[in-house]
């Protein structure tokens, strides 16, 4: 998945922040959200002791997640998509009781939740806490996990059997077929032409919008062995391409306009498709893994992959 399908933030709601009085004190509009849901979890009862809490909900009484571990607790809610700014003042709306960190949804996507704060520090709710520093962005180190992505590909689903391949999580989700026709296409129509148009600094910098369904149509009438091997050449060339440029820290801190976000850097696109990459691979094993969901039986419970 691109940066192009991807809002400034996601946030998983299951209580008050659906509402429209809240929305609009909050974040000065209504978000119309995505129905999804949030899996081990089950809701508590919490007393608002903040009488402007209150007063916004009009509940003396709100829900917060808690953690549970079992596969068959589910929370309901919706998924809003939101900006930063919007996003801190939501935190400002929560109570201390609960705080924010990232889940994994049942429909795989990663978001920010509002949960018990004991749930949040315990170490065995498998919860996506962020505990440390992000890694800087190195380019040798990047360009090696980008030279390693077709080879991973091509040992994953090379002549495996099409009930892996085809395999999907469900409706309008994706095969790791389909996934590698988006990686081609992505490879040909999003990371190196903008890595070009941010280095050539020409009168215009805006990229062209990115068409993330359009490997639907591209791949019809080809086999997988085919797209991976197309995947494998392109990709080569791109690294080519990168180690010839010997790009600087002033290059990688030039900018180019992306038609969401505005301005971003070299490095930040480059790191991007690092992790466009990983992203990828995880969804492709995660769709295998899925396949097996039933077969595990009581494993399940500890294999978290096949309810994301």
């Amino acid at each position: 998945m691109t940066g192009d399908d991807m809002h400034a933030e996601w946030l998983f709601s299951y209580g008050t922040l659906q509402t429209e009085s809240v929305q609009l004190a909050t974040f000065g509009r209504l978000i119309a959200g995505t129905p999804d849901a949030l899996p081990g979890f089950t809701l508590a009862n919490l007393v608002i002791d903040d009488d402007a809490v209150v007063a916004l909900s009009g509940q003396a009484v709100h829900t917060m997640a808690k953690y549970s571990g079992r596969h068959d607790d589910v929370v309901r809610g919706v998924l809003l998509a939101v900006t930063p700014d919007e996003l801190r003042h939501a935190d400002r709306y929560e109570v201390a009781a609960v705080t924010r960190t990232t889940v994994t949804l049942r429909s795989g996507r990663q978001a920010w939740a509002y949960i018990d704060a004991q749930s949040a520090t315990d170490s065995r709710t498998g919860v996506g806490l962020i505990t440390g520093p992000s890694v800087p962005f190195d380019l040798a180190d990047g360009m090696a996990i980008l030279g390693r992505t077709p080879s991973t590909l091509h040992a994953l689903l090379h002549n495996l059997d099409p009930r892996w391949t085809n395999a999907t999580e469900g409706p309008e989700t994706w095969s790791p077929f389909v996934i590698v026709g988006h990686l081609l296409h992505s490879e040909m129509t999003d990371w190196m032409p903008r890595a070009r148009l941010i280095r050539a600094q020409g009168s215009s910098r805006r990229f062209t919008p990115f068409d993330r369904f359009a490997q639907l149509r591209e791949s019809q009438g080809r086999t997988l062995a085919q797209l991976l091997q197309s995947f494998a050449q392109a990709r080569s060339a791109s690294l080519a391409t990168l180690t010839e440029w010997a790009l600087t820290d002033a290059d990688l801190a030039l900018e180019g306009e992306h038609p969401e976000f505005g301005p971003v850097t070299l490095r930040q696109l480059l790191a991007t498709w690092v992790v466009h990459d990983l992203g990828h691979i995880a969804q492709i094993t995660r769709v295998m893994a899925k396949q097996y969901r039933d077969a595990i039986g009581p494993w399940r419970a500890y294999l978290p992959i096949v309810d994301r």
